[in-house]
């Protein structure tokens, strides 16, 4: 239990740190390239649609700038110097005319300018990104215009920074990894010697409980012997009986959760099953059972753990069906047992609570049926060895369960 427990804390503090982790790193890149993609289309708006601030001679003074270009250039990474660090090319179509514009960028010749912008063309996209080039098309009453700005140097940046942050967040997980693994233990020592000590006081209550159980069970006898059965040992003898299935329950629950190790072995279901309810049919009183079972499915698993489930889940159904039960047994490709019973109370049950210990629905406790609630308890702890699903759902005035193996 202790190792469960460690693995488990362990497991879910790692998926909580790498989901945090991955989310922050997937926000900050993503918007580290739109503002890469921003960038590059505020430039090309401003060499399409006035070329003049970007032709100045180094050295000359720079001509005014409206209050957008200078809310643009004022930002931390930007200054006037962008103007004439910028490497852009420009393709303007008018008719059969075609200019090209590549005196601001020294490796992109005029045939490639030209390829380019029939790239952007073609693509239908008034915006988009061409290799490192970010591209804006402009139709101004037929005359097109396609200017690119070189975004190499902020796109080499952004990727850099997405394979450093991938690197320090892969790190990060690690060391957290760690740190978590040696805490781990200081943290679910105390949860582990709770259960544990739970677990013993079942045990122990288990076996304390067998001896005034026989002793009360014993000396009812002995009245009934010697002054004749009536009401009152009648009722003796029917809680002596359920406290006796209770604790033969409880230590099989406990003896369960505690030895979780399985004797695997092929053997044949539809068998067991059919075995199964051939035991219940003299106890059935006269209530109709319908089957559909599948011949020879032959499943790899604790053949008496198994057995022990499907006679919980029949003896289920014979307590509270009305008058039918319905079973059937098919393989496809999982192996599939649904056993249904009739049931006047299902608006009653609560289905989320159905397999948890001693819950037993208002209806359940009123009616005549003897039972703990812990029965479906241990048929689901069972299954969960197995790694296969049970459930519980209510259809038509049908109680059912289905078990996945």
């Amino acid at each position: 239990m202790y190792k469960r427990l460690r693995r488990n804390f362990i497991l879910v503090t790692m998926l909580a740190v790498i989901l945090v982790i991955s989310i922050m790193i997937v926000s900050i890149n993503i918007f580290n390239y739109q503002e890469v993609k921003n960038y590059g289309d505020r430039l090309t708006i401003m060499v399409i649609d006035d070329r003049s601030f970007f032709d100045q001679p180094a050295g000359e003074a720079i001509p005014p700038m409206d209050e957008e270009e200078r809310a643009f250039f004022n930002r931390p990474e930007r200054n006037k110097e962008t103007a004439f660090e910028t490497r852009f090319f420009v393709v303007r179509f008018n008719g059969d005319e075609v200019n090209v514009d590549n005196s601001r960028i020294a490796f992109v010749s005029s045939d490639e300018a030209l390829l380019y912008a029939k790239k952007a063309l073609d693509s239908g996209k008034e915006r988009g990104t061409i290799d490192n080039y970010r591209f804006l098309v402009k139709d101004n009453n037929g005359a097109i215009s396609v200017a690119f700005v070189d975004c190499t140097k902020q796109i080499y940046t952004a990727s850099n920074f997405l394979k450093i942050s991938i690197l320090v967040s892969a790190l990060s997980i690690l060391v957290v990894f760690v740190l978590v693994y040696f805490v781990s233990g200081k943290v679910v020592a105390p949860i582990s010697k709770s259960y544990e000590r739970q677990k013993q006081f079942i045990t122990d209550a288990s076996h304390e409980l067998k001896t005034p159980l026989t002793i009360i069970s014993a000396n009812n006898e002995l009245v009934e012997m010697e002054y004749g059965a009536n009401s009152s040992t009648g009722a003796i003898t029917k809680q002596v009986g359920r406290m006796n299935t209770l604790v033969k329950n409880m230590s099989l629950l406990s003896k369960i959760e505690e030895d979780a190790r399985l004797e695997k072995k092929d053997f044949s279901l539809s068998d067991a099953l059919v075995d199964t309810i051939d035991g219940f049919m003299p106890s059935l009183n006269n209530k109709e059972i319908e089957t559909d079972i599948d011949n020879d499915i032959i499943i790899n698993a604790d053949e008496n753990l198994i057995r022990q489930v499907l006679a919980i889940l029949l003896d289920n159904a014979r307590k509270y069906s009305l008058s039918k039960i319905c079973i059937s047994l098919k393989k496809t490709n999982k192996v599939n047992l649904i056993i249904k019973n009739d049931s006047d109370v299902i608006d009653d049950i609560d289905f989320n609570k159905v397999f948890e210990r001693f819950y037993r629905s208002s209806a359940s406790r009123a009616s005549t049926a003897s039972g703990s609630g812990i029965g479906l308890a241990i048929a689901k702890e069972i299954v969960k060895l197995h790694n296969g699903e049970i459930s519980a759902s209510g259809e038509d005035n049908n109680f059912i369960i289905k078990v996945v193996l």
